[in-house]
């Protein structure tokens, strides 16, 4: 089974996540997937971060879905608690570059999480618009995903290549949810996975697992019939498994 390494929230371990460094270094190594996620602000803009606000990777309590993207776009994200001062320059990317990335990438595709909170606040009905105005004709090239089962449920009719659902649990309840839903991918922390030799649910789907930091990690989660591994350590895990396969 050859692997297929998704860039969660870009070349996250050395750069700022979900921002144009961290998915410009994931696509210059080759990374076949990104996975990035989406807040909207306060004016419809749909943009590349994971929390409601910026405290964590600006340092500074603003909340996202309260604010216009003319503020937003001021504000750093270059998560000085881990970079200090290195990516004091960075600044919240806005989901309408992601083509101009991908144009540049022809073989790429991303996986587009749209987070709960957003939803909450906005509609799902309004998200998916602003997501499907940003992304454009490379709304065929990306997989829509989310928490939320609707978010999955919605995302072919809305144009989207396909749809991934991901999951919060490991019970009964999440196994019915997916066999109804049918989604082309399944995320789920690899935490979450029943111990062996529980075997995965059946289904349509392909599995992600996520946060994949080691090579063993990598190849156990292969042995169970996990191809696509979802990692911020981009670089390193690309080299390791290049290296074992060879």
């Amino acid at each position: 089974m050859k692997p297929v390494i998704v860039a969660h929230r870009g070349h996250a371990r050395e750069f700022p996540e979900n921002t144009r460094p961290a998915f410009e270094s994931a696509l210059g190594l080759g990374a076949p997937f990104i996975e990035l996620d989406v807040q909207f602000s306060r004016d419809g803009v749909p943009v590349c971060l994971h929390d409601a606000d910026l405290a964590r990777v600006s340092g500074r309590p603003v909340s996202v879905l309260d604010s216009d993207w003319a503020r937003l776009a001021e504000c750093p994200v270059g998560e000085p608690a881990r970079f200090g001062r290195r990516f004091e320059s960075v600044r919240p990317m806005r989901l309408d570059a992601l083509p101009e990335l991908l144009a540049a990438h022809p073989a790429a595709r991303a996986f587009v999480e749209l987070k709960d909170e957003s939803i909450a606040a906005f509609g799902l009905d309004a998200c998916l618009a602003g997501i499907g105005a940003a992304l454009g004709s490379v709304a065929t090239r990306c997989w829509l995903i989310g928490y939320d089962a609707a978010v999955a449920a919605a995302a072919r009719d809305a144009g989207f290549a396909g749809a991934g659902w991901v999951l919060s649990a490991w019970d009964d309840a999440h196994r019915q949810r997916a066999q109804a839903l049918a989604p082309d991918f399944l995320f789920v922390n690899h935490r979450r996975l029943p111990p062996e030799p529980a075997p995965l649910w059946p289904g349509r789907w392909q599995w992600v697992s996520y946060e994949i930091d080691s090579l063993a990690l990598a190849r156990a989660l292969m042995a169970r019939g996990i191809r696509h591994l979802e990692t911020m350590a981009v670089g390193a895990l690309m080299e390791g498994l290049a290296d074992a396969s060879g």
